[in-house]
């Protein structure tokens, strides 16, 4: 269904004087309700009033009340409880340093080599008693060496073959 302009216009002038004449009708209605409604009366200080049991609970209910009422609005209700502190963390077990990797051994009547593999990744051939990167060839047995770095001693191993 189509509008005309003119049809249009009526209905927005007609909406336009309804919401008009309620807003007057509700202003009229607020002075005059107000003039029939009983005005509060001011109690003497002097005059004592009687409590009742209704007010009597309802002061119990407020005094309970009355420590929210001391609080700041913008603080939690309920108090969190505290986060246990966390336990010390041990120190970490120091690192073990980089050794060499023993690929082979050769063990013949009073001499022992090892065939090892250095930090760059080169192939040395080294006796017990020589040094390689830093770390001291104690003993060099069948499948394994024994190695002194400090005072710390490791015992390394030719990798078996799967």
């Amino acid at each position: 269904m189509r509008l005309s302009v003119r049809t249009a216009d009526r209905t927005l002038r007609a909406t336009q004087w309804i919401i008009i004449l309620c807003t007057v009708w509700v202003g009229v209605q607020t002075v005059f309700l107000k003039e029939r409604l009983p005005q509060p009366r001011l109690v003497n200080a002097g005059v004592m009033v009687t409590p009742t049991r209704q007010t009597d609970a309802a002061v119990r209910d407020l005094d309970k009340l009355a420590g929210l009422w001391k609080r700041d609005l913008r603080q939690t209700l309920i108090e969190p409880k505290p986060k246990p502190k966390p336990a010390p963390k041990p120190p970490p077990p120091p690192k073990p340093p980089r050794l060499p990797k023993l690929l082979a051994t050769f063990v013949e009547r009073g001499s022992a080599w090892g065939l090892f593999v250095d930090e760059r990744g080169g192939h040395r051939v080294k006796r017990a008693g020589a040094t390689i990167d830093g770390v001291e060839i104690e003993s060099i047995g069948r499948g394994s060496a024994r190695l002194r770095k400090g005072n710390r001693t490791f015992e390394i191993g030719v990798p078996v073959r799967k």
